[in-house]
Formats: structure tokens, C-alpha cells, sequence
């Protein structure tokens, strides 16, 4: 009778244990809390083969939080590419001026034969943005002297990753939305 009554209570407490509780309540998912606004200075409608642009992409978000910008980005692509999106830009280099060391920086990540070219910015020192604040990084494009020739599509992403933090710098949740300003350019590159 005794090994029974143990079991018995063994049996309740395990009962009130909650089986799978951490699995039970999904996390909720992050949240728009905020607005990202990008602007491009200095987008020419032309360029020579063989020659740079050089912009300055603005952005700055609304919320509450602060932003830290860990990535920018910028694709390029000509629709008479070598695959089938024509998302290919032999030819193309993107250099940074590195808004932490205030100097040009070639393009740390690329992807897509370099259609896809980004920097990414070490974890610290932390660069940070309230809201409300107009930052920018400069851009440089090289178009080569044997790039193809025709309609370039220029789409600055910035800043392509980032984290927003509390003011006390603790990591907070959600993300920001972005702006519907256009930020896909077309560039005619020419002889």
C-alpha cells in the first residue's frame, strides 16, 4: 500500500508540472514601431564607362528607440544581364566612405557576381541614431571601362541591417517600416 500511495503522489506533482510550457505560448512576433526614410543626393541620369558616381544616401527613422545601422547595401543590375533577372554587374565596384573611420572602404559582402554589395560595420563601436536625426554615408559607383553599355538600375538599401536599441542601449524588439520615396534609380551608362 505504501509503494502505492507514493507513486500516487509522484503522479500528481508531475501532473502540475507544465509539460511543455516554453513551447505552449509562441513568442509574439516583432512589431512595426517605427518608420525608415532613405533619400539619395546627387543621382545622375548618365555616366561614362570608366567613370565613378558619387552619392550621399541619407536616411533616418521615427520611433522611440534608438538606431544602430550594422549594414549598408547597394544592388545594381542591367536588364541585359548574364542571368535570367539580369541581376549581374561585372564591372561594378562600390566603395564606402565608413561613417565609424571616415575612411573609403571597399565592399566587404558581395553576392550575385556583384550585383549585391554591402559593408558591413563591426559590432563596435556602436554607431547610434535617435529619431528624427538625418544620417548619411557616401557612396562611390565604378562603372568600368568594359561594363555594358544601356540602362543601369542603381538601388541604394540603407541601412540594409540594423538593430534598434533602448536609450538605456539594450537591444529592443520590432522593426521599422519603410517609406514609399522611390529608391530604385535608372542610370544610362555610355560610351
Amino acid at each position: 500500500m505504501r509503494r502505492t500511495a507514493v507513486l500516487a503522489a509522484a503522479a500528481g506533482l508531475l501532473a502540475l508540472l507544465p509539460v511543455g510550457s516554453a513551447s505552449a505560448t509562441p513568442a509574439p512576433p516583432d512589431l512595426p514601431v517605427g518608420t525608415l526614410y532613405q533619400a539619395v543626393k546627387d543621382m545622375p541620369a548618365s555616366v561614362q564607362r570608366g567613370h565613378t558616381i558619387t552619392l550621399v544616401v541619407w536616411y533616418m527613422q521615427r520611433s522611440k528607440d534608438v538606431l544602430a545601422p550594422q549594414q549598408y547595401a547597394v544592388s545594381t543590375w542591367n536588364p541585359t544581364g548574364v542571368d535570367a533577372r539580369g541581376a549581374s554587374a561585372p564591372g561594378v565596384t562600390v566603395t564606402w566612405l565608413d561613417p565609424a573611420t571616415n575612411r573609403w572602404q571597399p565592399s566587404n559582402w558581395e553576392y550575385d557576381h556583384g550585383a549585391y554589395q554591402s559593408l558591413m560595420l563591426p559590432e563596435s563601436p556602436h554607431l547610434t541614431y535617435g529619431s528624427g536625426y538625418w544620417a548619411h554615408i557616401d557612396v562611390r559607383i565604378t562603372f568600368s571601362s568594359t561594363v555594358a553599355l544601356g540602362t543601369w538600375h542603381i538601388q541604394p538599401i540603407v541601412p540594409e541591417g540594423y538593430s534598434l536599441l533602448t536609450h538605456q542601449g539594450h537591444y529592443a524588439s520590432g522593426f521599422l517600416t519603410t517609406s514609399k520615396q522611390p529608391t530604385d534609380f535608372a542610370v544610362s551608362v555610355h560610351r
